[in-house]
């Protein structure tokens, strides 16, 4: 009966930690996956400013429709805070709230949060130059979060789950 009680603790201490490596493994993916769906959303809303000359609110709105779930929602969210609280406001409240489904770092942030206060405020041809630098800062963003997430994603699993082992082994 003592044999079993250990055995099932190790394997409960083991997966706790496998666990624990994956869900930051997973993470580094969702950073990725999100500054890459916010990227190509930049992009969209430049062709939805510049072309088709639509509302801001309309603009955002469309440019969600080709991304994730996460950056969807937050778009989605955004379009309807605009004409409630104007695009400055809107855009930092959303971002900041949306902050953890994204998965943003501070240096993500301190990159997208001065979008606010160029959209829906200037005119169209210095909204769309801002549009294409924030893209570029994002796309570097990007770059750098991919080499994050493939140095250090099987990184994260496999040190997780060695030391679930190393406490196993220390407690029995």
């Amino acid at each position: 009966m003592n044999i079993v009680i250990k055995l099932i603790s190790s394997v409960m201490i083991i997966a706790s930690c496998a666990g624990i490596g994956i869900k930051h493994a997973l993470k580094l993916k969702c950073r990725f996956r999100c500054l890459l769906d916010i990227k190509n959303a930049f992009v969209i809303l430049e062709s939805e400013i510049s072309f088709a000359s639509n509302k801001l609110s309309k603009a955002v709105q469309n440019a969600s429709a080709g991304t994730g779930n996460e950056v969807c929602s937050f778009l989605t969210e955004l379009s309807e805070s605009i004409s409630r609280m104007g695009a400055k406001h809107a855009w930092e409240q959303c971002l900041s709230q949306n902050r953890q489904n994204l998965c943003l770092t501070n240096s993500d942030m301190q990159i997208l949060l001065p979008l606010g206060s160029e959209l829906g405020t200037t005119d169209t041809s210095n909204q769309i130059r801002t549009l294409r630098h924030i893209t570029a800062l994002t796309d570097v963003q990007c770059t750098q979060a991919r080499l994050d997430y493939e140095r250090n994603a099987k990184m994260y699993a496999g040190i997780s789950l060695l030391l679930g082992l190393a406490v196993v082994i220390v407690l029995f």
